[in-house]
């Protein structure tokens, strides 16, 4: 197993620090990325920055766009060239100016994606560089016959030809008739061969070394030139973005590569139907043979590729972060890299999962309805086997312009569960013309409304993260994951997969955390006083899922740690969940709400020490008690507690003190799409029907006696539906996005008597239903083309009224100020 040489900033935490709770570092925030798809300009660099740090994001990486990227679906117009000198200079000014405003960047490896390719580049430096496939083709022996020039073989049906027949075939380029074996005179046959095939300009050949050196000096060595200097501070980690084998991959020399490493019992090229895919294995044989190509592809790929990606990071004190393809989907993600894929995650210092399509989302039963719901913990469980903490997420790509505070909840809570604690959000947009800002939905701009309303809730998440990263997980349970038989494919692989999503259902379903283990974490572990050891995991039981090919040697171990581990907590509501880590002295439980509605849940602790419930929201604390405690949950909410032995302070007390009153409303920002692309107007009244925006409102409040700084306040508003901010005398009291709704602040910003203006905004939706297609009629269907089909039928059309029932809580609804007493 590789070793972890770099260790992110705030990777892990030793204990429970209410101080650091409180104000979390900004490091462990959500980090955007920032999609340049336009004409760059230094002041609009500048602005955007600051309006990011005004909106309370502090980390980014920037994924250029050109426009040779996918010009008949996402048509871009970034300018200049793509890793051109005057691109890097672009570059170089966003990273001097976000440490001045105080944001840090990452790397991103690519123009677009997948990674490899430098969006052309590659292929420009080397002629070798398309991926290079099997493919076959029809022919008849006659005197028009030439081979391939990457011929493998022929066939005649499933025998092969022999080799002197192939030989004597490429000498002559005539038929076979009078030669060899008469028997296939003027037959037709197949012919099985090896050509490089174009699938885009960032396809290219992962097994190759060449390649692999192209990419580095046309990407990586350039930055290093340009911003080398900020390398392992302002800039700390490299993210690739689902680097991926193509189908019926073949790499140079495969023939030979395999008799160096299986023998030479089995030609492979005996073996040409079923490696290329033209027919499913019939035997063990086959199977066997088949398997043993798929690995060894995928072994190129991981020293070709990750392997060298991680040694060239560490060499400038980068961390290697990223994730793969098809995570959701055990047959994509497994026939994408030709591996388990968790051997290819465990050489990154940061694994990551990609979470796009509204694969995780609140849905009554599965969450995700295509693939199984775990899959974020193959992160998680390459992290901790790595011997590493931090598990990356990318998170709400293609999830459309709609989606509310209340579901983006439910998805990174139910990932925290999943053991991850580093979250990437898609995405913040530079292009404000055409469809610029709307081709990969959400595409968050100060244009769009909500966009000020969110930092709230990534205080929420650093606290969160802080909290998943400290100690150490209570998980003595792994899932095996069957490889080999889902490779296989067909009713092998469906039976395996199946097995396995089940079973993985059934262990979070009984509250025990556990990680996914393949066949190179098995066989690399050290077994060690009952416990089969790798990096940082500690496995006492291995559930083995229904399968036909685990190795035999793989199986024999697993068999020794049988059964799973013992529930830290217990709950009868089946629709909570649980994760646990453990300090020294102390255990932080993590509950989720996975229903689609409120669950009360009654948790026994199986611990004599009290709980504590800490607010994400602020960090603060109430008491609950000893031993059983009651939660009550919205959907996708979750409770955080602390069993401990120490007195900390907690809320005692909370009281409603006045309500406001007199509401005016102040203005009306709308939100627009139209041909020229998207911005917002100031309107002075309400829009009839329904529209996108962010309505402000004042209030009047009369306090019993003059608040002071120290005490804590909070603003209660009974709303739905909405994100809020709020403002006294110009001064930010906070904002708020997720049921139930509060802000807390210091009475140091109150006065005894005074207005709060509240900025409340919903989403994009309505606008996109009334005037996208119009917009999109209008540029043509290749700037929109990859994504539009798929959004507009994620994002819903609001019905009449809706808008007006929105905002119409501002002026109906409750809102109160409380007065908390804590202790």
């Amino acid at each position: 197993m590789p070793n972890r040489l770099y260790k992110p900033k705030y990777d892990h935490f030793d204990s429970f620090d209410p101080e650091l709770l409180l104000n979390p570092p900004r490091d462990l925030s959500v980090v955007y990325s920032w999609v340049w798809n336009d004409k760059l300009d230094k002041d609009t660099i500048k602005r955007q920055l600051e309006e990011f740090a005004d909106a309370g994001i502090y980390a980014l990486y920037v994924i250029p766009e050109p426009p040779n990227f996918r010009p008949r679906s996402l048509k871009t117009y970034l300018e200049p060239e793509y890793m051109s000198d005057e691109f890097l200079a672009y570059y170089r000014a966003a990273v001097e100016y976000a440490e001045k405003v105080g944001i840090s960047l990452w790397l991103y490896d690519e123009g677009g994606w997948p990674s490899g390719g430098a969006c052309g580049l590659v292929a420009q430096k080397t002629d070798e560089s398309a991926p290079l496939v099997i493919c076959s083709r029809e022919v008849t022996l006659d005197d028009n016959y030439r081979p391939h020039s990457g011929s493998l073989a022929l066939y005649d049906g499933d025998r092969r030809l022999t080799q002197s027949e192939m030989s004597e075939l490429r000498e002559s380029g005539k038929n076979a008739s009078g030669s060899a074996n008469s028997t296939v005179t003027g037959k037709k046959l197949t012919e099985y061969y090896v050509e490089r095939r174009d699938h885009g300009v960032n396809f290219v050949d992962l097994t190759s070394d060449e390649v692999m050196s192209a990419f580095i000096e046309t990407t990586h060595d350039k930055y290093t030139k340009s911003v080398g200097g900020y390398f392992g501070n302002e800039i700390s980690l490299m993210f690739t973005d689902e680097p991926k084998l193509t189908r019926y991959a073949w790499c140079e020399n495969l023939v030979g590569k395999y008799q160096d490493r299986y023998g030479s019992e089995y030609d492979l090229l005996d073996f040409l139907p079923v490696i290329s895919g033209r027919r499913e294995a019939r035997n063990e044989t086959e199977r066997r043979v088949y398997l043993s190509y798929r690995h060894l592809l995928g072994s190129e790929f991981k020293r070709a590729f990750f392997e060298r990606y991680a040694d060239w990071c560490h060499e400038h004190n980068l961390g290697f972060c990223g994730h793969l393809d098809g995570d959701h989907d055990l047959a994509a993600f497994v026939g994408n890299c030709a591996s388990s894929g968790l051997d290819m995650l465990r050489t990154m210092d940061v694994p990551g999962v990609d979470v796009i399509w509204r694969q995780i989302y609140p849905r009554d039963g599965r969450i995700v309805s295509d693939g199984y719901d775990f899959f974020s913990r193959v992160a998680s469980s390459a992290a901790v086997q790595n011997g590493g903490n931090l598990a990356l997420t990318e998170t709400f790509c293609i999830y459309g312009d709609d989606i509310s505070a209340d579901e983006m909840r439910y998805v990174v809570n139910y990932q925290l569960l999943c053991g991850i604690n580093l979250f990437n959000f898609m995405n913040a947009v530079y292009g404000r013309r055409r469809a610029l800002a709307l081709n990969m939905r959400p595409m968050i701009c100060p244009e769009k409304p909500g966009f000020y309303n969110m930092s709230g809730y990534y205080r929420q998440l650093a606290r969160l993260c802080l909290l998943m990263r400290t100690g150490r997980r209570v998980c003595d349970t792994a899932l095996y994951l069957p490889c080999d038989d889902i490779m296989l494919g067909g009713e092998i692989a469906n039976r395996a997969a199946e097995s396995f999503r089940k079973l993985g259902d059934y262990i979070e379903g009984q509250l025990v955390d556990f990680d996914i283990i393949d066949d190179e974490a098995i066989l690399t572990a050290v077994e060690r006083d009952g416990c089969l050891e790798i990096g940082g995991a500690h496995y006492r039981h291995i559930m083995i899922p229904d399968c036909r090919y685990m190795p035999a040697r793989v199986r024999e171990i697993a068999s020794r740690y049988p059964g799973i581990g013992e529930p830290p907590l217990e709950c009868a509501n089946p629709n909570i969940r649980a994760a646990v880590r453990d300090t020294d002295d102390e255990r932080i439980c993590f509950i989720f709400n996975r229903g689609i509605g409120v669950e009360t849940a009654e948790i026994c602790t199986k611990d004599e020490r009290g709980c504590y419930l800490i607010s994400p929201d602020t960090g603060r604390m109430s008491w609950l008690g000893v031993g059983s405690v009651n939660v009550r949950l919205e959907s996708g909410e979750a409770a955080v507690l602390l069993l401990s032995d120490k007195d900390y302070p907690v809320y005692a007390d909370e009281r409603e003190v006045c309500t406001l009153s007199s509401p005016k409303l102040c203005g009306v920002r709308r939100f627009k799409i139209d041909s020229d692309g998207v911005s917002d107007e100031r309107l002075e009244n309400l829009p009839d029907g329904e529209f996108s925006g962010e309505v402000t409102y004042e209030y009047e409040y009369m306090l019993p006696s003059e608040p002071r700084a120290g005490e804590i306040y909070r603003l209660i508003p009974d709303i739905s539906g909405l994100t809020l901010r709020a403002y006294s005398d110009d001064q930010l009291l906070g904002d708020c996005q997720t049921k139930p709704m509060r802000i807390e602040f210091d009475g140091s910003l109150l006065r005894r008597q005074g207005r709060i203006r509240i900025v409340a905004a919903n989403t994009p939706a309505a606008e996109l239903a009334a005037n996208l297609p119009d917009a999109i009629a209008a540029w043509g269907e290749e700037e929109t083309r990859s994504y539009n089909d798929r959004l507009v039928l994620f994002e819903h059309k609001p019905e009449s009224g809706e808008t007006a029932k929105l905002f119409g809580q501002l002026i109906t609804a409750k809102l109160s100020l409380h007065k908390v007493d804590y202790k």
